[in-house]
């Protein structure tokens, strides 16, 4: 009987969850003006000045300075950047723990492994003690047999039939 892949299912769950989660977290971080003016806003002027940097670098342009966004189009841009660490953030979160889950998994798989060896191990050492027991014996009843055995004069009188 096959298992159901709970852990897979619980991963793909939390993911389609976070996708909604961060729409709300872009329109929140739109609409409360403490975080606007204080997160968001410079979290989107640093990703356009980055941003523009580094296409600036790439394309070997002699042109440094970058022009600041205004305040809608930079709230837009932290506002979407938000967005994507959290589902990055949360992707990041399930691929550590689904890492960990397989390590445990593998870790005791791997013990278990290891027990049954050891088990074997240990059965096979009796079994040679055992071995070396039952040979003492046998080499004890020979000699036992050896001792009492007829000599082959005895041996051919008592093996002819008895004639009437």
């Amino acid at each position: 009987m096959a298992h159901l892949p709970i852990v897979k299912i619980g991963v793909l769950t939390i993911k389609t969850i976070a996708k909604p989660i961060s729409k709300i977290i872009k329109k929140q971080a739109r609409n409360h003006e403490r975080i606007r003016n204080h997160i968001v806003m410079p979290i989107g002027q640093v990703s356009h000045w980055a941003s523009t940097r580094l296409q600036r670098i790439t394309l070997n342009s002699s042109r440094r300075d970058v022009k600041p966004l205004d305040m809608e189009a930079a709230i837009e841009s932290g506002s979407e950047f938000m967005g994507e660490l959290f589902i990055w953030s949360v992707a990041m979160g399930l691929l550590i723990s689904e890492y960990m889950y397989s390590a445990k998994k593998s870790a005791a798989k791997e013990q278990k492994l290891q027990d049954r060896l050891t088990s074997l191990t240990e059965t096979n050492i009796l079994l040679a003690d055992r071995v070396l027991q039952l040979e003492d014996t046998m080499l004890q009843l020979q000699a036992q047999i050896n001792k009492s055995a007829p000599t082959t004069n005895d041996t051919t009188n008592d093996t002819k039939p008895k004639s009437s």
